[in-house]
């Protein structure tokens, strides 16, 4: 990048924006805060934070650890609308601004600093007047050679007395490398990274990139080149692409932002599409929304890597919302009927391509026509298959809709737990159990003993209708006790190989009667 980027960083911003909303009573601002989602913390002020509260608690420990600590309701369009004020008192003392997300946003340096004369008047004269909006405002200021080294300046320097760090030009690598690994906001990269025992930025740097890119793919290179200082975003900036503007347009008036962000699926997945096709990324677009009385509401955002079309979904929501709460004491409220997607700034999707980002163009391919399907659809009816720890195979399998979350499992993955299968796990998992008998030697049924720590004898033969199959090992029986207050039947799993090399898994739920199922298939 050949100029220098400073990110303005508004700590906890839900929490900031709760303390100016004049719909929050007054007296809040000050008193340990939190707001909560489905049921655990997730933003609190520096009040509640000095008394124990973290981010992801359950609601009931927050207050076990701070019985004073205040609830605000959750609001992602309280966020969003006012917001819109800080953009517009930003606007008074920056010309343009870029937005990274609520309560983060970035300028060119070299304007702002030419203008102001330094880089602390500059960072003076900010902070001064997005703090004129209310005393819930806490404000950081980061300078850096790329947007993620500003950002992450910024940051910390929240906890810096000035609320200023700047990052000496050409010092980035070395500015990133003590911070924590968590700093890349990938939970599948930081997790997988912290049980090999990289924990910083600088460690996860030091691997080689090829590396990255097998195991991580597109996403883990540009990771790796952030760790590294660099910023291949801004790299062979484009012209922008002729015809790549994108229009969603409807006859009816769309009222709802969950109801407009569904809508305009599809013309998102066109506009990224249309770039891609053209070898373009793009951070910056400028979004407006055309209400039912002709009158355009733009918007400029910006993407710290670059826009999906999912992102772009999302910022359709906010800014509709946004708009719906400010036009609530209008006549009516303001239906939109046109959505514009304009690319601002464009950039090589070189860097992107399989020679160097591993299978990016393949995945971006399967998730357009995923999500363009699920457009068409609806977004229940695309769905895919996760797995979880469970004591049965129906149990551990799970659908959920493409895009979204399967729910936190509250055992861990990667952890050893009660009832659970040994390794190697089975190839092919029978939908419908399969009847089956094991025999001994002598052809008498096996069971389990009455305390199901054993077997009557050792199994000889797997039994089939007509098909026979000679048992050369075995191993178990590996007993799976839950839910004894209903009375649920103990399982006992053991693992069986035939003559043939093939190993089975069967399960019985009585310990005389020597019925069997076969569950599933080590090929």
């Amino acid at each position: 990048m050949s100029s220098r980027v400073c990110v303005v960083v508004c700590a906890e911003w839900p929490i900031a924006a709760a303390c100016i909303d004049p719909d929050t009573p007054e007296g809040v601002s000050g008193e340990p805060l939190m707001i909560v989602h489905a049921g655990r913390v997730t933003s609190c002020s520096t009040e509640a934070k000095a008394e124990g509260v973290r981010i992801g608690q359950r609601l009931r420990d927050a207050h076990t650890t701070c019985p004073a600590v205040r609830r605000v309701p959750w609001s992602p369009e309280r966020d969003q609308r006012v917001f819109d004020r800080l953009l517009a008192t930003l606007a008074d003392v920056v010309p343009v601004a870029g937005v990274v997300e609520p309560g983060v946003v970035y300028v060119g340096a070299e304007g702002v600093i030419r203008y102001y004369g330094s880089e602390d008047s500059a960072a003076r004269a900010i902070t001064g007047a997005l703090k004129s909006l209310g005393e819930g405002m806490r404000v950081s200021v980061g300078y850096a050679d790329t947007l993620f080294a500003a950002h992450q300046a910024a940051v910390y320097a929240a906890h810096h007395p000035a609320g200023l760090i700047s990052v000496a030009s050409g010092g980035g690598r070395d500015f990133l490398e003590p911070l924590p690994i968590t700093a890349l906001a990938d939970d599948n990269v930081a997790a997988l990274s912290v049980q090999l025992g990289i924990t910083t930025l600088g460690q996860f740097a030091a691997l080689e990139r090829d590396q990255v890119a097998e195991r991580f793919g597109d996403r883990g290179t540009l990771l790796h080149q952030l760790a590294s200082g660099e910023d291949p975003r801004h790299h062979a900036r484009k012209e922008i692409p002729p015809l790549s503007d994108v229009v969603w347009r409807s006859d009816d008036p769309v009222f709802s932002g969950e109801q407009l962000s569904f809508a305009v699926a599809s013309s998102t997945t066109t506009f990224v599409s249309q770039l891609l096709d053209q070898g373009c990324v793009v951070q910056t677009v400028d979004i407006t929304l055309v209400d039912d009385r002709g009158e355009p509401h733009p918007k400029r955002w910006s993407h710290p890597r670059y826009f999906t079309a999912p992102d772009l979904v999302h910022r359709v929501r906010w800014q509709g919302e946004s708009l719906q709460k400010n036009t609530a004491h209008d006549e009516y409220q303001r239906g939109i009927v046109e959505v514009w997607f304009v690319a601002q700034h464009p950039h090589s999707a070189a860097g992107y391509e399989d020679s160097l980002w591993g299978n990016a163009h393949r995945d971006t391919a399967l998730h357009h026509a995923v999500s363009s399907l699920q457009a068409t659809l609806g977004h229940q009816n695309v769905t895919r298959v996760t797995t979880h720890p469970g004591h049965d195979f129906a149990d551990s399998q799970q659908v959920v809709a493409w895009g979204d979350k399967p729910p936190v499992s509250t055992l861990d993955q990667g952890e050893a737990w009660a009832g659970q299968l040994p390794a190697p796990h089975p190839a092919t998992v029978f939908t419908t159990p399969l009847p089956v008998a094991v025999v001994d030697e002598v052809g008498r049924p096996v069971h389990t003993t009455a305390v199901g720590a054993g077997l009557t004898s050792p199994p000889y033969a797997l039994v089939s209708q007509n098909r026979h199959r000679r048992v050369v090992g075995w191993a178990g029986p590996w007993p799976v006790m839950e839910r004894w207050w209903e009375r649920k039947p103990v399982v006992h799993r053991v693992q069986l190989v035939d003559d043939t090399g093939i190993g089975w898994l069967v399960k019985t739920t009585g310990s005389s009667d020597g019925g069997w199922l076969v569950e599933a298939r080590y090929d």
